[in-house]
């Protein structure tokens, strides 16, 4: 029994130095593309409440031509000054111009610009060049949210659990089991479930079903889910349709687990 209490505080210590600094709720790093406009694109950066671009594109002359932007994200809105680098007898940088990049959902985005004088707009979209292989993984998990509709009042308000999760793609299909500590409830709940996911750039969204060992079962659905080498974080809601009525709005995310 001690052996278990050392080995939950360590997980909870190792949970909560990974999600002190949350992730923003959206976060639009990526490469993002007109589809019809070929041999032009945009590459985002995104750090804190900081937009950066490098827009790459064919000039009026049919010259390749580099444009750099940062800006204060407000909302779902950055604008600021575009500027443009040469090399002629020297390395200049002037401004050419402005643009306002507007954030039109998590995947899609309007760009507004003068540039040289004359003014322009076309819609972006998040770039999907590669479709990561996702083996079975486990990770270290947070989950965060709020509960409502639920038939007995006391279950309704703040959700905060921590566990673990193992994810696994076929296709494009999510399984994903879950076991986790209900630190409201003080109970342990164990997991699983299907998803069909669709990639966006590097983010990944799905929707599916679920079933869980306190007799709950429902539907879940995912957005923004990044997957990298080190870690998990993903938007989830999940609709009791089985055992109960809760709706859970939140995220979980954790680092890899490392045996």
């Amino acid at each position: 029994m001690k052996a278990l209490k050392k080995l939950a505080g360590s997980v909870w210590f190792a949970l909560m130095l990974a999600m002190s600094n949350p992730a923003a709720a959206v976060n639009y790093q990526d490469w993002w593309l007109n589809p019809s406009i070929i041999g032009a694109g945009v590459n985002i950066g995104h750090q804190g409440d900081t937009v950066a671009a490098a827009w790459y594109l064919f000039d009026a002359g049919g010259h390749p031509t580099w444009l750099t932007f940062a800006g204060q994200l407000v909302g779902n809105q950055v604008s600021g000054d575009l500027y443009r680098t040469e090399v002629a007898g020297g390395v200049a940088t002037d401004s050419v111009g402005s643009a306002t990049f507007t954030f039109t959902s998590d995947s899609t985005a309007v760009l507004n610009y003068t540039y040289d004088g004359q003014p322009g707009s076309f819609n972006l979209e998040r770039f999907t060049f590669a479709t990561p292989g996702i083996s079975p993984t486990g990770y270290l998990i947070s989950l965060s949210g709020t509960n409502s509709g639920c038939a007995d009042p006391i279950d309704n308000g703040a959700v905060f659990s921590y566990g673990a999760t193992a994810l696994s793609r076929s296709g494009n299909t999510f399984n994903i089991g879950m076991s986790y500590i209900d630190l409201a409830m003080g109970n342990a709940v164990t997991c699983s479930g299907t998803a069909t996911a669709s990639q966006h750039g590097s983010l990944y969204q799905g929707s599916g079903s679920y079933t869980c060992d306190d007799g709950t079962a429902g539907t879940w659905s995912f957005q923004d889910m990044r997957v990298s080498p080190d870690g998990i974080f993903a938007e989830v809601s999940r609709k009791e349709t089985t055992g109960g009525t809760c709706q859970f709005d939140g995220s979980f995310g954790g680092p890899k687990f490392v045996l």
